[in-house]
C-alpha cells in the first residue's frame, strides 16, 4: 500500500503539477512550487522526519 501510494504522490507531483507549473512559470518556480506541495503534504506527518 505505501509503495502504491509514493508512485502516485510521484506522479501527481512530478508528473503533473511540475509539467503545468514549469509550462507557464520558469523551471525554477515550479520547482519551488513542487516542492513547497511535497512539503505540505507532509508537514502534518509526525514521522517524517
Amino acid at each position: 500500500m505505501a509503495f502504491n501510494s509514493a508512485i502516485v504522490e510521484e506522479i501527481s507531483l512530478r508528473g503533473i503539477v511540475f509539467r503545468i507549473t514549469e509550462e507557464r512559470l520558469e523551471s525554477y518556480f515550479a520547482l519551488l512550487i513542487s516542492a513547497a506541495l511535497f512539503g505540505a503534504m507532509h508537514f502534518a506527518n509526525p514521522n517524517s522526519s
